[in-house]
């Protein structure tokens, strides 16, 4: 449920037009008459060591608003922030026909540039080695009649540089493919803070604490079956949570965030009805915390980091890091990344969770 709320809010659906029945993923062996144009990349960081690859990426989103990657196209060992390389042209597989009623005849090739750390030296991204950064520009070919609406946009033939907002309806793209940026946006978020207040005096024995994403759990005030919370606090006028580390075991889903997996928490206040100073079944739920007193609960996400090159083009194209981020989820189930500093959360018994989180 939580990757279909994501997907609305994040715009999927406003894509590319849909794949054929031959979706194209699987990429075969470049033409032999191999084109030789140099690409550049500049990188945020001194990454020497670890290994630039090119990774065909297919232009349209899976049902889950996740992309689909193919084969390695090429690859390259990192020793100056300004690298170029030589792409060879694409093999006739990964070749595919966006709009064949605007552009007929007009075929791409997209593909995500990764920086992983190579540990085995293969020049390939294999399980278990960390991915660094995701280029936000999409080098990608394009072959055959270029319509004047393409052109318009900085369409041309050969290599062209298409920015990663493009997946989500967007449209970016440039010749210029000799200084495609690189940053370090796949640094893991390993803490976040949140501060908020209260609409009313805080209830006598009121408490604090980020509770696991559980339907049955978060519905009214069943408390039966909570396993366990994170950070429990005094609810003050003014209070204070920390989600740091990795979750509880028991807090991970794998169906979440485009199935990559992860852990959704939220801050809600609840009467320490036992007096225990800590959360236990005897106690009542009070509320949950919402931006605007009774609109938008605040909630919290972590993600690991990626596995693949499929999943780090996926965070990347939300503009999303691994570990924890903040969110607020209107009554429509609409997801919207926010920024903890810029919101102060104000717990409200009036705050309902929307029906994704019942």
């Amino acid at each position: 449920m939580w990757k279909r709320a994501l997907m609305g809010v994040l715009g999927i659906g406003a894509c590319l037009p849909a794949p054929s029945d031959d979706p194209q993923v699987e990429t075969g062996e470049p033409h032999d008459e191999a084109l030789e144009p140099n690409v550049g990349f500049v990188l945020e960081r001194d990454w020497d060591g670890h290994v630039l690859s090119i990774t065909h990426l297919h232009p349209h989103l899976d049902a889950e608003g996740a992309v689909t990657t193919g084969a390695q196209l090429a690859s390259t060992v990192i020793s100056e922030r300004d690298v170029l390389m030589s792409l060879p042209q694409p093999g006739e597989a990964d070749l595919v026909e966006i709009d064949p009623e605007g552009a007929p005849g007009m075929l791409i090739a997209m593909y995500t540039a990764t920086i992983h750390d190579d540990v085995n030296g293969d020049g390939t991204h294999d399980e278990g080695e960390t991915i660094v950064s995701v280029g936000t520009w999409l080098p990608t070919w394009v072959e055959g009649e270029v319509p004047a609406t393409y052109q318009d946009i900085g369409a041309v033939p050969g290599w062209n540089a298409l920015h990663i907002s493009t997946l989500l309806g967007a449209t970016e793209m440039t010749p210029d493919i000799l200084s495609m940026s690189m940053i370090s946006n796949m640094e893991t978020q390993d803490s976040l803070t949140v501060e908020g207040g209260v609409v009313d005096d805080p209830p006598e024995n009121g408490r604090i604490a980020l509770f696991h994403d559980h339907p049955d759990n978060l519905l009214g005030n069943d408390t039966a079956g909570i396993d366990a919370v994170m950070d429990d606090q005094p609810l003050d006028r003014n209070w204070q949570l920390k989600a740091a580390g990795s979750p509880p075991d028991s807090h991970l889903n794998e169906d979440v965030f485009w199935s990559h997996g992860g852990s959704i928490q939220v801050p809600i206040a609840y009467k320490d009805t036992d007096g225990s100073g800590n959360f236990s079944d005897e106690d009542s739920l009070y509320g949950a915390a919402c931006k605007d007193e009774s609109a938008g609960v605040v909630v919290l996400g972590w993600l690991p980091q990626p596995e693949g090159i499929a999943q780090a083009t996926t965070l990347a194209i939300h503009d999303i890091a691994p570990g924890w981020l903040m969110a607020t989820i209107a009554e429509s189930g609409e997801w919207t990344i926010q920024v903890a500093e810029q919101i102060e959360p104000l717990v409200n018994p009036a705050c309902d969770l929307p029906p994704e989180l019942e």
